[in-house]
């Protein structure tokens, strides 16, 4: 039998292991179970995919999902199971049976993860000291366990086919796309159409279908599928019956419709599967093999677990948290008036190698003049042919004379560093006038380390998107600070910048360093800065626009990464795949008295925030 009936003590809704794993054969159960890998590693396989999992690894097994875990060899592991009754917390979280949690990622280094392994390694150490009152105290804990899994890892989302946590979202839509996707779990089997989706939630089929694209990666019908293929596991491992047969109880069409996405998902198609894993079910003949810790052993290793992570919290790379509440006065006396005009200077070159797509950036950026620059090798009538061109386009040019010398590459121009640099030069500082290239000006590798906006294959770098914000606004500075700053615009919108570094970033412009030296730099800052702002406008409706450059999204991050191999990747993809775009997130503040924002940015990051007041429409 597939299904496996947990027993709990009366008194006590949960079962803890802490134990040697050879095995736990394939199985399923209605509750939750947590298997948290204290030392050595196991293979689980959930679904249709098998992980392998190591010390520090936490796997949440929500509950319905075929699972099993299993060795290699003699390989030495402690493991905790951790199984707690749907049934007795339902009474705190209502919808846990229908809960999807996805805890395990490669990249679990981030604080909500932390987070949860120390409330369970909290839990741990509680159950082994069976002190008294534990057995409630160990609710209490696990109370807290289930409301940090529902805040942040209770999601469907979906990376290339295959099941992740999702990080980034309008709360509202991401409850909404969780909402849908329950429902299509619950309804599998059904006739289910986009059309049912869209009188649930009062929307149109157009809207619903591009929301559970954009946030699955899957089409409706494709995710349809996934859920009647993941079901069909039950079935096709649990019973004799026929594959035919189970492709119609799940909603299939066709047998052959459910053999193609079952091969898509689990990599063989249903008789291969079920003859893998069928001899591989839970039984009296295939029992689990554990061997339990003695309880002194047992809490030996929850005590050096935590005790480690302790350490390791308190002690990563001495990371700052600064906390900042910041209080925005609109009607306050500015400091100054807010105009930055920008000159661009450009080449020839430029056009050749940009097309006319040179228009289309010099128009994003709004600069005042434009700079002509001269090469020996250039063609008289191609410049006065581009003189042209750039007059016609309404662009006052100037004549810069012969380039007289060799730009010196700096690694940091194509990183966060340049972005960061021009935003204390320039958006927080007296000078009013910026004069900046616009391309680096040679093409013979991803990456030049010159001080162009965009490289010479035409990616734009982050330092353009924050000129290309600076340039944007004009209006009165009402605050000014190395970390927050704001603007109040003409057009009547509110602007703030805040931005998270150190002088060694900020000054990595003027100096000579090697890439490896810069990403040294920018990878070992990771202080956090948060801040809560009050903002007193006037009441109404608000179109809030946040954009968020960072460390990560922006073209040396790119290059650094493939290390050599960016062969492997066509010349004409380069401006798509390693754009430096920002993160950006739009949504309506309905504002009463006062508008209220908060920010967090961890590492080398810069957010900007505009605010404008939505027109009134005449009705």
């Amino acid at each position: 039998m597939l299904l496996e009936k947990i027993p709990y003590d009366d008194d006590f809704p949960m079962n803890i292991t802490i134990c040697h794993i050879e095995q736990d054969p394939i199985h399923y159960h209605v509750d939750i179970e947590f298997v948290y890998v204290l030392k050595g590693s196991v293979r689980l396989k959930n679904g249709c995919c098998v992980y392998q999992l190591r010390e520090g690894d936490i796997f949440t097994n929500s509950g319905h999902e075929v699972h099993g875990i299993f060795t290699e060899g003699t390989e030495e592991n402690v493991v905790a199971l951790i199984q707690i009754s749907n049934r007795f917390f339902s009474q705190f979280f209502p919808n846990l049976s229908k809960s999807c949690y996805r805890t395990y990622s490669k990249k679990n280094d981030d604080k909500k993860y932390e987070r949860l392994k120390e409330l369970l390694l909290q839990f741990l150490t509680k159950y082994i000291s069976r002190e008294i009152n534990y057995k409630n105290e160990c609710i209490y804990l696990m109370v807290d366990v289930l409301k940090h899994l529902n805040q942040y890892f209770n999601l469907f989302v979906f990376d290339r086919d295959l099941p992740t946590s999702f990080e980034h979202g309008n709360p509202v839509e991401v409850e909404r796309v969780s909402r849908i996707c329950q429902y299509i779990y619950q309804r599998y089997a059904d006739n289910l159409t986009l059309a049912d989706i869209s009188e649930m939630e009062h929307l149109s089929t157009f809207y619903i279908s591009h929301m559970i694209k954009d946030f699955t990666g899957m089409c409706f019908r494709n995710f349809l599928c996934f859920a009647r293929v993941e079901w069909s596991e039950i079935e096709l491992l649990d019973s004799n019956a026929k594959i035919s047969q189970i492709a119609r109880d799940v909603g299939f069409s066709t047998t052959a419709y459910y053999e193609k996405y079952f091969c898509r998902w689990f990599h063989n198609d249903p008789q291969e599967h079920r003859k893998k894993y069928g001899p591989l079910i839970k039984s009296d003949l295939n029992p689990a093999l554990f061997t339990p810790l003695s309880p002194g052993d047992a809490s030996k290793i929850i005590k050096r677990t935590y005790a480690t992570y302790n350490f390791v919290i308190k002690n990563e790379a001495i990371i700052t948290h600064l906390n900042l509440d910041a209080v925005v006065h609109t009607k306050a006396k500015p400091l100054c008036s807010f105009n930055k005009s920008l000159s661009i200077r450009i080449t020839a070159e430029d056009h050749t190698a940009l097309g006319f797509h040179l228009l289309d950036v010099l128009h994003e950026l709004h600069p005042t003049r434009v700079v002509l620059y001269h090469t020996a090798t250039e063609n008289p009538g191609t410049v006065r042919q581009l003189i042209k061109l750039l007059k016609a386009a309404n662009f006052s040019v100037c004549d810069g004379g012969y380039i007289s010398a060799t730009l010196l590459p700096r690694a940091s121009y194509d990183s966060i560093a340049y972005a960061i640099y021009l935003l204390h030069r320039y958006g927080i500082s007296d000078e009013d006038t910026m004069e900046l290239w616009l391309r680096d000006q040679t093409t013979e590798r991803l990456v030049e380390g010159q001080p162009g906006l965009i490289t010479g294959n035409g990616i734009r770098k982050s330092a353009y998107y924050i000129v290309q914000f600076l340039t944007n606004i004009k209006g009165q500075l009402l605050q000014r600070g190395r970390q927050f700053s704001t603007i109040l615009g003409q057009d009547g919108a509110l602007y703030l910048i805040l931005c998270n570094s150190n002088r060694k970033i900020q000054n990595m412009c003027c100096q000579e360093l090697s890439a490896d030296q810069v990403k040294t730099i920018i990878d070992d800052f990771k202080d956090e800065l948060t801040m809560q702002i009050e903002i007193d406008l006037p009441s109404g409706f608000y179109s809030v626009i946040r954009q968020d450059l960072t460390a990560r999204n922006n073209v040396f991050f790119y290059a650094t990464a493939l290390d050599g191999h960016k062969e492997v990747i066509e010349e004409y993809l380069y401006p798509e795949l390693f754009s430096a775009h920002p993160q950006i997130d739009v949504y309506t503040e309905d504002v009463r008295t006062v508008c209220s924002m908060n920010a967090s940015l961890r590492g080398a990051r810069i957010h900007c925030i505009t605010i404008k007041p939505q027109k009134k429409v005449l009705r």
